[in-house]
């Protein structure tokens, strides 16, 4: 536990180069972040309606045109 605790606070410590070399906060980033998500679930989302409805569509089209085709 100390081991962690120290390095935390070298860290964290202002003399070190590698504090200010951390990434910078960037308050567009987030928004974007949260921009591609959602634009990667409605991708997802539409995928799978689109592989739903056609499955829908072959089950329909290989069930009801035999019994049509059927009766006639």
């Amino acid at each position: 536990m100390y081991h962690d605790w120290a390095f935390t606070q070298e860290f964290l410590n202002p003399d070190n180069l590698e504090y200010w070399m951390e990434d910078v906060y960037t308050p567009g980033y987030d928004s974007l972040l949260k921009r591609k998500e959602a634009e990667f679930r409605r991708t997802r989302v539409f995928k799978i309606g689109a592989l739903i409805a056609a499955a829908t569509c072959t089950v329909i089209l290989v069930i009801v045109v035999p019994i049509c085709t059927m009766k006639t």
